[in-house]
This record gives structure tokens, sequence and C-alpha cells, in this order.
């Protein structure tokens, strides 16, 4: 039988599973990811091994093999990919019986307010904030929270989803989905209440990352602009959350939140591949740049140019005025394209992205084909005149 075969297999890739988790440098995503090759190159060892190196009987070896086929199309029948556990690409595997997450909560509630000032608000626009740098200026928080631990003020059930908060005045603005609806909805930051909401009768579901919108809102010149999973873009009024345009940016999913400067705003689009602007006072289309892959970066914006990355290894600074292409970075892996996963112009070979396994497995393998090409999925930010962004090639670049 050889079995010494076998327990090397398993010993090995239990090794490799250690040495990925322990790997400090290695973010979650690509942990979870190459801990899933791990599994799938070890269990087609131990195939190979049962049916041409254990010198049973052939009727044995293939029993054994159809046995565990029907075990794994059992299995199949009995669980499910439920969302992902922590948003590092580690799915959540449930009983295909076990209810699914619908967002559906209690009904808003109106609470008293609270006895306390809060101290003047922090303008905090949209992603990343006003500079989308991830950094607010001028702010003092006591670092000892073994002395002085942060005090609960408010707590509130939300929808599912991913996106965070614009926050300007009195207000906190995101977006959930509650049901079959995605909403936008503004929180009063003193007690939680709910200021307004609006509805889109939509819902987005995707394995890896589960229900619900992706993107959020962005605050400016008294509207929100709030860009929803399924593609809408809704234009609202800031105090009142009432709609004054919208624009179905596409029919794919959109994870990307707006950019607005200068009465426009900017979008991009995942499965249509595109780059977008649109007049901020009525929605009307201003340009629609071909970015020929997905678009899950935000863009940055400084002086005439939009700066957006792309699933092509490539970064892209698109004139604000004219939506054409001034110029283009591309990654080393990008260039040399080993899977051949691109075609000549950075749009994606379809051929190459050909289901293997028809269920959410295949995202993982396509995750791979796009850290083959340095995807950059990443949103730029722009310091000092020198952009920096990074690619999943692994590496951060600083543009001049």
């Amino acid at each position: 039988m050889r079995w010494w075969i076998p327990a090397a297999i398993v010993a090995l890739a239990a090794m490799n599973i250690v040495r990925l988790q322990e790997w400090t440098s290695l973010d979650s995503m690509a942990k979870n990811m190459q801990t899933f090759f791990t599994g799938l190159v070890t269990s087609g060892l131990l195939i190979v091994w049962w049916l041409f190196l254990t010198k049973l009987r052939w009727r044995t070896r293939l029993a054994g093999f159809g046995l565990v086929v029907v075990c794994m199309v059992g299995l199949k029948q009995l669980i499910r990919i439920d969302g992902s556990i922590n948003g590092g690409g580690r799915p959540k595997i449930v009983w295909k019986w076990t209810p699914r997450k619908s967002g559906n909560i209690a009904e808003f509630k109106t609470v008293p307010k609270l006895s306390f000032e809060l101290e003047r608000a922090i303008e905090y626009p949209g992603y990343l904030g006003s500079k989308r740098s991830g950094v607010i200026e001028g702010v003092e928080l006591d670092s000892d929270w073994t002395a002085h631990p942060p005090q609960e003020l408010w707590r509130r059930p939300i929808g599912l989803g991913w996106s965070a908060f614009a926050v300007s005045g009195s207000s906190a603005i995101t977006q959930e989905q509650r049901g079959e609806c995605e909403l936008t909805v503004c929180y009063d930051l003193a007690t939680g209440n709910r200021m307004w909401s609006h509805t889109n009768l939509v819902r987005f579901s995707e394995p890896m990352g589960g229900d619900g919108p992706r993107a959020t809102p962005t605050f400016n010149d008294g509207k929100i602009y709030a860009l929803g999973a399924t593609g809408w873009l809704n234009c609202l009024d800031a105090v009142t959350g009432r709609k004054i345009w919208d624009y179905p940016t596409s029919k794919s999913w959109v994870i990307g939140t707006p950019a607005v400067r200068d009465g426009v705003v900017y979008v991009g689009t995942s499965d249509s591949a595109r780059f977008m602007a649109l007049d901020a006072k009525n929605g009307r289309l201003r340009f629609n740049f071909d970015a020929k892959a997905y678009v899950f970066s935000s863009a940055a914006l400084a002086g005439d140019l939009a700066y957006v990355g792309d699933h092509n290894g490539r970064l892209y600074a698109v004139d604000v005025k004219t939506g054409k292409l001034a110029w283009q970075f591309q990654t080393e892996a990008s260039k040399t394209d080993p899977l051949k996963v691109l075609k000549p112009d950075g749009a994606l070979n379809q051929e190459a992205f050909a289901p293997v396994f028809g269920d959410f497995q295949d995202m993982y393998i396509d995750t791979w084909r796009f850290i083959s090409v340095g995807a950059i999925m990443s949103s730029p930010a722009i310091d000092h005149g020198v952009l920096y962004v990074g690619s999943m090639d692994g590496n951060l670049y600083a543009l001049q």
C-alpha cells in the first residue's frame, strides 16, 4: 500500500499551511487562497497515489475513487457558502438548510437624545476622508485604553454590507442591505437615530464577500452620492434624503466609491469595465472611458487628471475634461502576462477565465490569475505630488 506516501503528502501539506498562517507579511486573502490551493494539490496527489501507486486490484481502486466522488457530490448538495467569515477570503460554510442572512432587522427606532454634547464634528466626507488618505489631522485620542477605555455612547443594529461612513455636521451616512432593499441611511451622530433613508429595491449577493453594498457614500456640496452594489448611482439631498437624480452605471456589480470635485462625479464599474464621469447636478454622462477590465479602485483626483487602478495591472491617468487617456502605468507582471489572461490591449481574455469548478472555488482561481498580472484593485493616494498605489504583485508603487 505504501502508506508512507500519503502520510508524507499530508505532513507536507500541514507544514505548508502552518507556514502560510505564520507568514506575517502575507495578507489574509493570500493566506486563504494559498491554503485552498494547498488542499487542492494535496487532494490531487492523494488521488494519484490511490489510483496508481497502491498496487491494489483495479476494481478496489476504482471503487474507492468512485466513493470519493459520491461523497464530494453529496457534500456539495448539503453545504453552501454564506459569504465570508471576516472579509479576508475565508468562506463561511453552512448547511444548505441554514436560513440565509436577509439583513432584516427591527424597524428604525427613535431613542431620547443623550445627555451629552458632541464636540465640533470632523468633516469626513467619504471613503478615507477628504484627501483619500485615511488620516484625520488635528485630533488626539488617548492611547492608554487600560487607564482610559473608550465609552460606548450608543449602539444600533444595521443591515448587511461593507460600506463605511461619510460624516458631515451631525450626520453619519452609510449604505446597508435590509432584506431585498438596499438602503442609504443617515444616522444622527449624537443618538444613532435614523434621520432619513433612501431605498432601492435591489439585492447584491456574492459568495466571497456576502450580501450588500460595498461602496461608501460621498458628501459634497449638500448632496450625498451613493453607489449601490448593483451599479445604481443615487444623488440625494443630504438634509432630507430626497432623490435628486439617479443613474444606472452598468448591469455589473460595483465596489468603488464615487469621487466628486468641481461639479463632476467619477465612478468605476466592474463587469462592464468602465470609468465614467457624470454631471453632479443632473447626472448627465460627461465621458465613458473604456478601462478594459474590472475597476474596483476608487479614483484619486489631482490637477486635471483622475487616477484609477484596474484588474489588468494598469493604473490609468484620465483627463477629467475630455475622458481621454493621458498616460498609464503598467506592472511588469502585466507586461509579461505569464498565464495569458490579457489581450494585447489590456482587455480580459475570457477564454482564460473559463470556469473550472462552477462554484465559489473559481473565485480563488480567478484571484490567482489576477495576481499573475499584478492587478491594481487598491485605490491610489496622492501626497505632495507623489501617487502611491498597491498591486496584487505584492508591491507598493510610488509614481511621480
